[in-house]
C-alpha cells in the first residue's frame, strides 16, 4: 500500500506545488541573528535622514489649532471624548488629540476631554475633581480598581452644532 495517504494536508497543499519540500532552505524559518546593540544605537540619528525638516508640518499645527478651538468651546459642566474631538474635526486620530492635550493644554478646559469611557484623563482625576464639581459636571461612581474613583455620565457628553 502506498504511504502517501498518510502525509498530512499541509504538505500536500503548499502554496508552490512546483517546489518540493527538500528543496526549502531552514534558513527562511529561523530568526534573524540577534544584534547586541540597544535600539538607540541600532537607529541612526535623525540628520541622516531626508525626510525631515526643521519646520513643524502645517496639517499638524492646523490640527492642533482645530483641537484647542473645539476644546475652548465646549461648555461648563459637559465633555467630549478624545474619538469625539477627533471625529468633529474629520479624522479619526483620538490618540493624537490626546497627545495635544497633554502637551499643548495650557489655558483649556483640558478637564472637559475625557476618555471613551468617562473616565477622566489618565492619571488626573484628583486635578480633575474639583472642576467637574464647580462646573456641576454629573459623576458616578467606579467599582473598586477602576483608574478613577469616578466617572463622568453620559448625558454630560457635548457635541457642537
Amino acid at each position: 500500500m502506498p504511504l502517501g495517504h498518510l502525509r498530512s494536508p499541509a504538505r500536500r497543499s503548499h502554496p508552490h506545488p512546483h517546489c518540493s519540500s527538500r528543496r526549502r532552505s531552514r534558513v527562511s524559518r529561523e530568526h534573524p541573528p540577534h544584534d547586541p546593540r540597544s535600539p538607540a544605537e541600532r537607529t541612526p540619528p535623525a540628520s541622516y535622514r531626508d525626510d525631515v525638516t526643521e519646520e513643524p508640518e502645517p496639517d499638524r499645527d492646523a490640527f492642533a489649532e482645530a483641537v484647542h478651538e473645539l476644546v475652548a468651546s465646549i461648555p461648563p459642566g459637559r465633555v467630549m471624548a478624545y474619538g469625539e474631538v477627533a471625529a468633529v474635526l474629520g479624522s479619526r486620530a483620538a490618540r493624537r488629540v490626546g497627545r495635544i492635550m497633554a502637551t499643548d493644554s495650557e489655558g483649556l478646559p483640558w478637564w472637559r476631554v475625557v476618555r471613551a469611557s468617562g473616565l477622566p484623563p489618565a492619571g488626573l482625576h484628583d486635578r480633575a475633581l474639583p472642576h467637574y464639581e464647580a462646573e456641576g459636571t454629573p459623576l458616578a461612581d467606579t467599582p473598586p480598581g477602576a483608574d478613577a474613583p469616578f466617572r463622568i455620565q453620559r448625558r454630560a457628553r457635548w457635541m457642537p452644532d
